[in-house]
């Protein structure tokens, strides 16, 4: 018998070398920038990524300067910069981007910011919503108890950085939150009024979560305006007056005028408001609450009887 012997081939995978951990760092980083990943950013940064990069002819900083609005670039120029990259490429940047970053880059090249400089940085940050631009000003030496000069926007002069952040910035993808907390931790006051005479709990724009911040940091709920408002006179949601008459405010205090933090819900349509003070009513006040609401249906064309059909003695 002739025995015939047939070769055996091991096939062994092509698996390409490992690079450097800095260099696979970097490309995760790039990468990372590209998709507009700032959790991404961090990680590669902290696993020794080059923050001097280069993308084409521009340093990875340079390539996020510029019009794109993404909410994640302030968060990734900042960390880029923390771990040591060169600042520049600000020829690439938008008007709005140049107002906070060219004072902050000469920070980071150990060169002097002025007050002026770092106050105008402050203003945008609370304009726009950006906590991290409001970082960069603290950094910077702006004082987070600062007030507003308008210059942006007339109608926000005298206005303190904080109530600003609480108001609520002008850009859609904006943090205002964020940028409030950032101003609470950096010493900024709860408790300090507008020229105006207002507080940020005093805000109609303060929300369940802004106010809950605003609490956590030591503002006072009961404080009264020059005109004899309490907080809950400003309160625009439903859950805003929850938090305010649990904080302690009471119901059924009247401003210098007589009126009621009911009447001023009604009057300025801010509807759950108005429903949850009806709701909540104490007894001793119940027949004013439902006389208001009655008069307020019989004046107000946009009222919105569905809203109010089920309270009782509607």
């Amino acid at each position: 018998m002739k025995i015939i012997q047939i070769p055996f081939f091991c096939a062994t995978a092509l698996v390409a070398p490992a690079l450097p951990a800095g260099e696979s760092a970097t490309t995760a980083l790039l990468q990372a920038v590209e998709a507009r990943d700032l959790s991404a950013v961090e990680t590669s940064l902290a696993t020794g990524a080059n923050p001097n990069a280069r993308v084409g002819n521009k340093s990875v900083l340079a390539s996020l300067l510029g019009d794109d609005c993404h909410s994640a670039k302030p968060g990734m120029v900042y960390a880029l910069l923390q771990a040591g990259a060169v600042p520049e490429g600000l020829e690439e940047a938008s008007y709005w981007e140049r107002s906070v970053y060219a004072p902050y880059f000469s920070l980071k090249r150990g060169e002097k910011v002025t007050a002026a400089q770092a106050a105008a940085m402050m203003e945008q940050a609370v304009d726009i919503g950006a906590p991290v631009w409001a970082k960069m000003a603290l950094e910077c030496g702006a004082d987070p108890n600062g007030y507003c000069t308008g210059e942006s926007d007339p109608q926000r002069e005298g206005y303190t950085y904080l109530y600003r952040a609480v108001f609520g910035g002008e850009c859609h993808y904006g943090d205002s939150l964020g940028t409030a907390r950032v101003l609470l931790q950096g010493g900024a006051d709860p408790n300090k009024p507008n020229m105006d005479g207002r507080v940020p709990l005093q805000c109609w724009r303060c929300w369940k979560e802004q106010m809950d911040i605003l609490l956590e940091f030591g503002a006072d709920p009961m404080v009264i305006s020059s005109e004899g408002k309490t907080t809950l006179m400003y309160a625009g949601t439903g859950e805003a007056v929850h938090a305010l008459l649990a904080a302690g405010v009471p119901w059924g205090a009247r401003d210098k005028a007589g009126k009621s933090a009911l009447w001023y819900a009604l009057h300025s349509e801010y509807w759950g408001a108005a429903r949850a003070l009806l709701e909540s009513a104490p007894e001793d006040e119940a027949q004013y609450a439902r006389d208001l609401l009655h008069r307020h249906y019989r004046t107000n064309a946009r009222f919105p009887v569905k809203l109010f059909e089920d309270v009782p003695g509607f």
